[in-house]
C-alpha cells in the first residue's frame, strides 16, 4: 500500500520485490478501487536468466493496427516491451498521448514499457511526463536478467556526435558492463533497404564504431515502417517499424538484408542463458521470420 498524493501524476516506487516473481496490484483510493487488476514479473537474476520481451514502433496514426498489436501482445504477456519511437504523430498534442494510451491501457497495466523517442515525438515535454524512465530518461540502462538493454535518443533533434554527453555516456555504459548479452535501442537505424538517408549515415559514422568496439549483440530500431534484419561486422541489426503507421515497402533488399518483411509486426524475443531467438509476428498472427544468436566461441 503507498499513501496518496495530489496531482494528476504519481510515481510510485516499489522495493523488496523478489527477483523473477509476478506480482499483482490494483489501483485504490480510501478502500474503493479505481482501476482493474494488473500484474507484472520482476527481473530474474543473471543466473536465472528465462525471460521475453517485445519490440515494436512507428505506431502513430496507425490505431486500429496498433490496436491489433497491442491486443496480440498482452495474450503473450511478455516481461517488458520496448518501443523504438515515434508513439505518435505530433507529440505536442495531447489529444494524440490520450489516444496512445487508451490504446495501450490493457497492455501496460500488465507489461513495462522502455521507450525509445522518435523523430515525431519532437524532444517534447508530455513524452517525458509521461513516462517514468531510468537516468536522465533521454538515454538510459536497465538490466534484466543476463542481458543489458542501452535506450538511445536518436531522433535527428538531439546531438549524438562523437564528443556528444550521449556517446561519451554509451561509451562508458558499454565501457562498464558485464552482462552477457547487450542490446541498444534506438529510433533511426544504421542500416536498412531503403534509399540513403543522411541521419541514417550520421548514426554509423558516430554511433556504429562504439558498438562494434564494445561488441554489443542486437540493435533495434524502427523509423523504417517496415520489418527487416541485417548482419553487419557481427552485429545483427533489426528494424521494428512496423506497429502501424503507413508501410515503406521494400523493392531489393541490401546485401547485408538476411530478412524482411513489408508488413505491419511486431517482435518477440526470448532469452534463455546463452541463447537469444525472435519471432517476427505479423498482425494477423502469422510468423514471418524466425532467427537465434548465441553467445560465447
Amino acid at each position: 500500500m503507498v499513501s496518496a498524493a495530489d496531482g494528476l501524476r504519481h510515481e510510485v516506487t516499489l522495493s523488496g520485490l523478489e527477483p523473477g516473481a509476478e506480482y499483482s496490484y490494483w489501483v485504490a483510493s480510501d478502500g474503493y478501487p479505481l482501476s482493474e487488476g494488473g500484474s507484472f514479473r520482476t527481473a530474474p537474476t543473471a543466473d536465472e536468466a528465462d525471460f521475453t520481451f517485445v519490440a515494436y514502433g512507428d505506431t502513430r496514426t496507425g490505431h486500429d493496427i496498433h490496436r491489433q498489436i497491442a491486443e496480440s501482445i498482452l495474450t503473450l504477456k511478455p516481461d517488458f516491451a520496448v518501443h523504438v519511437g515515434d508513439l505518435v504523430a505530433q507529440g505536442m498534442y495531447d489529444s494524440e498521448w490520450d489516444r496512445f494510451f487508451e490504446i495501450e491501457r490493457a497492455l501496460l497495466a500488465n507489461v513495462p514499457l522502455f521507450p525509445s523517442p522518435g523523430n515525431h515525438e519532437g524532444n517534447d515535454q508530455r513524452y517525458f511526463q509521461a513516462f517514468v524512465l531510468p537516468g536522465n530518461e533521454r538515454w538510459y540502462s536497465f538490466d534484466w536478467g543476463n542481458t543489458r538493454i542501452i535506450s538511445l535518443q536518436i531522433d535527428a533533434i538531439m546531438p549524438f556526435g562523437t564528443q556528444s554527453e550521449q556517446v561519451q555516456w554509451l561509451e562508458s555504459t558499454l565501457a562498464a558492463n558485464t552482462q552477457e548479452w547487450v542490446i541498444v535501442v534506438f529510433h533511426i537505424p544504421p542500416y536498412d533497404a531503403l534509399p540513403e538517408d543522411e541521419m541514417g549515415y550520421a548514426v554509423r559514422v558516430n554511433i556504429v564504431p562504439v558498438l562494434e568496439r564494445y561488441g554489443v549483440d542486437l540493435v533495434i530500431s524502427g523509423h523504417n515502417h517496415n520489418y527487416q534484419r541485417s548482419l553487419v561486422n557481427g552485429i545483427t541489426y533489426i528494424v521494428a517499424g512496423g506497429g502501424g503507421a503507413e508501410l515503406y515497402p521494400i523493392d531489393q533488399p541490401d546485401p547485408d538484408t538476411e530478412a524482411y518483411y513489408n508488413g505491419h509486426h511486431f517482435v518477440l524475443f526470448n532469452v534463455n542463458g546463452g541463447t537469444l531467438s525472435g519471432q517476427v509476428i505479423a498482425v494477423d498472427g502469422k510468423i514471418v521470420d524466425e532467427f537465434e544468436l548465441v553467445t560465447g566461441p
